[in-house]
């Protein structure tokens, strides 16, 4: 570590030294949106002169150096569904420059530049792909919900599990080693409607980006993928509105400017419509004794301010959730039961986005947020009363400050500091029972296991001559349990070389820690999957990845194709025992009830051809996938078994034709390998005595 520290030192002076002995003209600013004031994620800006070019980052923010060998500049801006933007000007050391763009169709010739973002063979990275919210709502999904998760399905390398819902596996990994960010802050739990469509809400999206593997030292503590969502800001011109009753869910969005220009405001609002319907037919049903319904909702809120040329601000709000109620009544034998089953997010963020420098951009963020799953039977028996509920979740307390340092226009330095503050609650069981003047109350479990995490990492991107491109990275980690710390250290390397104009060899190599645990129960779709801590006894899990692949865009630029290969280990993986299930965790208990150390390894091909442009655009896929897990006996005898969501062949195609202005025809296809099932042969009871609970059965099941 401390020789790599030496090393970037040495070739930052080195390149400062070299940067400040040439004039040159540095251009920052941001790109926004001509009608909304919306910021663009993605745009792409060159100068013809210079030949030199860069895309706004993931707040829309750009610089660019440019060596002053002319007395004018001439800067291109491009961006998929805008009119081409271009300003000529004098050339100066140091110039602001915010361009706004207007939408429509792409005028004139398209300047791809060294970086652009429709050429994936000229990027550094590897195993991403971004998708912005127009993009989303074209694809084609059951019930016609747009939904987020459901178009990554349709791309190479990821799963969905069971057919039609909407689990997330990517590349041999399981649902918990996906990191998913709302605006840079994690949710835990993805899935409404037991995985039929997923907590985001298209109305209140701006870009969705993937990684697949070759992840940016600035992401951690996930080990098979990230999903970056970025939320729109508002409309700052004028007040927009829309409605939408739909077969699965009733939405609204308003959007406009608090102050014009400068402060902009969206709220966006989700919720399934039938809740009601769904309890009048089941009341009537059985006379009015029993019912039973189902409701989800979510709601995003979102606050940007334009402080200053230098200062943005942001607050990210969302709030879902999901419950199952069941009610039974009976008036002639004073009866009543209710059961509910409720999980949900909570999310909080506020940001501060600030241009130090027009070389140096500073995003800190301060969030909160929360998953909480919930399980509670409330019965009144005539003059006896009993109430049990289970409890699980964590919440997380963070603080991160990122920084992006544009050395010189072939060097780019990204580092950062952050931490997490994490409070667990594998498993709380709480007792009511009153009779007569008797009561009792009951708590089994532990309401906070604490934990914290502490990490720093640091990126160097650069250009070596015209074919050579790397990206070198390292996160240091340390997560604290008790009085246990586990430290890991990160490398992160990708490289990229051009053989010709349009044609590149990629590869990349990875290492992850991830500081939580997941236990799975089913296949059902129910959130009954807890979140755990690392402890001494089952510490976090680790992986690595490389990978290799080639990318080409056709030289009309209306195709382009890639093809990567990809081998990934993991260790340190936990299980419940043959027989277990979250209804035998007791607080402190789980590490009773599960097998720890497992093992694991995946690997596979993916390619991807996708057509650009014409009278019809789309996209083919096809998987070569295998993923394997091991763990100590009793689970499979110690031997290794192909992992529950181990998908051999999936193929995957997307058909996109716009018949007119405001009518677009989609269609998608997917096949794919059965996945591996394990039935049970048998089952025994199993009869327990608790001073607490009194006396009960549970069934096991043999495999």
């Amino acid at each position: 570590m401390r020789y790599f520290s030496v090393l970037v030192t040495a070739l930052i002076f080195q390149y400062t030294a070299l940067a400040q002995s040439i004039e040159k003209s540095i251009i920052s600013g941001y790109v926004t949106d001509a009608q909304t004031g919306e910021k663009l994620l993605g745009a792409e800006i060159y100068e013809k002169y210079s030949g030199k070019g860069t895309v706004t980052n993931e707040h829309g923010y750009f610089h660019l150096q440019i060596p002053l060998k002319h007395d004018s500049l001439e800067i291109h801006v491009n961006f998929l569904g805008y009119r081409s933007f271009v300003k000529k000007m004098k050339a100066r050391e140091n110039l602001t420059l915010d361009i706004k763009l207007q939408p429509g169709e792409q005028l004139g010739e398209v300047v791809i530049s060294a970086e652009s973002s429709a050429h994936p063979e000229r990027k550094a990275e590897m195993s991403r792909i971004t998708l912005r919210a127009e993009q989303l709502k074209q694809v084609p999904v059951i019930f016609a919900e747009p939904d987020v998760i459901k178009v990554m399905h349709l791309l190479p390398g990821v799963e969905q599990g069971r057919e039609g819902f909407g689990g997330m596996f990517v590349r041999g990994g399981g649902m918990d080693q996906n990191l998913f960010l709302l605006d840079d802050v994690p949710l835990y739990y993805i899935n409404h409607l037991g995985g039929f469509i997923s907590v985001f809400n298209n109305d209140a999206i701006n870009q969705v980006t993937l990684y697949k593997g070759d992840f940016p030292a600035r992401y951690g503590n996930r080990l098979s993928s990230v999903l970056d969502i970025r939320m729109r800001d508002g409309n700052k011109k004028e007040y927009h509105g829309n409605f939408m009753l739909g077969l699965i869910s009733a939405k609204f969005t308003f959007e406009g400017p608090l102050i014009k220009d400068k402060t902009s405001f969206i709220i966006s609002a989700r919720r399934f419509p039938y809740e009601i319907f769904l309890k009048s037919i089941s009341s009537l049903s059985s006379e009015g004794e029993d019912s039973f319904t189902y409701t989800f909702y979510d709601y995003n809120a979102k606050i940007n301010h334009h402080a200053s040329d230098k200062d943005d601000f942001d607050i990210s709000w969302y709030l879902g959730e999901d419950a199952f109620i069941f009610t039974e009544k009976s008036k002639a034998d004073n009866y009543r039961f209710k059961g509910r089953m409720g999980w949900g997010n909570h999310l909080l963020a506020l940001r501060w986005k600030r241009v130090i420098t027009p070389k140096l951009f500073a995003n800190t963020t301060v969030s909160y947020t929360r998953y909480r799953l919930k399980v509670s039977a409330d019965e009144k028996d005539g003059e006896i009363k009993s109430y049990i509920a289970y409890i699980s979740g964590i919440r997380d307390l963070g603080l991160k400050t990122d920084m992006e340092y544009l050395l010189n226009q072939n060097h780019q330095i990204k580092f950062g500091i952050g931490g997490i503050y994490h409070r667990f609650k594998p498993g709380v069981l709480q007792v009511k029972e009153s009779e007569a003047n008797q009561k009792t109350d009951t708590v089994l479990g532990d309401y906070g296991l604490r934990s914290g995490t502490l990490f720093a990492y640091a990126e160097w991107k650069n250009k070596l001559g015209k074919k050579f491109k790397s990206r070198i990275g390292i996160r240091l980690n340390n997560y604290t349990s008790g009085h246990k710390n586990f430290p890991s250290v990160e490398p992160r390397i990708s490289l990229n070389y051009l053989l010709k104009e349009n044609l590149s060899l990629k590869a990349s190599y990875t290492q992850m820690q991830q500081n939580v645990h997941l236990l799975s129960s089913s296949g059902l779709g129910l959130p009954v999957d807890l979140w755990l801590p690392p402890t001494e006894k089952a510490p976090p899990s680790h992986a690595w990845q490389v990978a290799a692949g080639i990318a080409q865009t056709l030289p009309n630029n209306r195709w382009d194709w890639s093809l990567e290969l990809y081998y990934k280990a993991l260790k340190d993986l936990i299980t419940y025992r043959p027989g277990e299930s979250f209804l035998g965790i007791g607080g402190a208990q789980w590490e009773s009830i599960i097998v720890k150390n497992g093992k694991g390894y995946a690997y596979g091909a993916e390619i991807l051809v996708r057509k650009l442009k014409g009278k019809w655009t789309g996209w083919l896929s096809y998987t070569y996938a295998r993923s394997m897990r091991r763990f100590e006996f009793p689970v499979n005898n110690g031997k290794w078994y192909p992992f529950v969501y181990d998908r051999p062949h999936s193929i995957n195609v997307v058909f996109q034709y716009p018949v007119k202005k405001n009518v677009n025809f989609s269609a998608s296809w997917t096949f794919g390998s059965g996945y591996p099932v394990t039935l049970p042969i048998g089952y025994y009871n199993n009869h327990f005595s608790d001073k607490n609970l009194g006396f009960g059965m549970s069934m096991h099941y043999i495999y």
